[in-house]
């Protein structure tokens, strides 16, 4: 397993670590929740989860197939993660009660954003919140490799806001 992600934050004066990883196997967790209290003995909270519920990423990366976690991003009761998949990128994950998170469905695919699946790489790469907006790099991909999406009104579903539509050839 390797890690990928890790976000520190405080939930009432309790310092949690959310941490993703991909892995070249599936039905394995790729998303942690640790209370970080005692930094010295963290102790994992409640049950780690598979992001992507058993379904193996259908290409090669790196010469083995790997699904998981490219990055994610705490706001608020929501954690927003980049799944390593051609479709299917974005799912959001309710951690209101931190013992069980939960998967919102359906996740967000960024083909109906002009990210093509076919000869590119479309994974996201790196999420970032500010002023009420998901902020997703992309892979060099075909299409945009940028994409805002807005939680403000929605947190459990991201709105698309843009995308600067050309690529940068190169990975955000």
């Amino acid at each position: 397993v390797e890690a990928t992600s890790i976000e520190m934050k405080s939930i009432d004066s309790i310092l949690y670590a959310f941490i993703g990883s991909v892995h070249s196997t599936i039905d394995t967790p790729d998303f942690w929740i640790f209370d970080m209290s005692d930094p010295e003995n963290p102790s994992l909270v409640g049950t780690p989860i598979d992001i992507n519920n058993g379904i193996p990423w259908p290409g090669s990366h790196g010469g083995e197939s790997k699904d998981g976690i490219n990055d994610l991003q705490v706001v608020g009761t929501y954690a927003y993660v980049l799944r390593n998949y051609k479709k299917d990128q974005l799912q959001v994950i309710d951690i209101s009660n931190l013992n069980n998170p939960t998967q919102v469905t359906p996740p967000i695919s960024f083909e109906s954003r002009g990210v093509t699946q076919t000869g590119s790489e479309p994974q996201g790469v790196i999420i970032k919140y500010y002023g009420g907006r998901l902020y997703i790099g992309l892979h060099t991909t075909q299409g945009p490799e940028l994409l805002v999406y807005d939680i403000s009104v929605d947190p459990e579903q991201p709105a698309f806001v843009g995308a600067i539509s050309s690529g940068f050839d190169h990975s955000i």
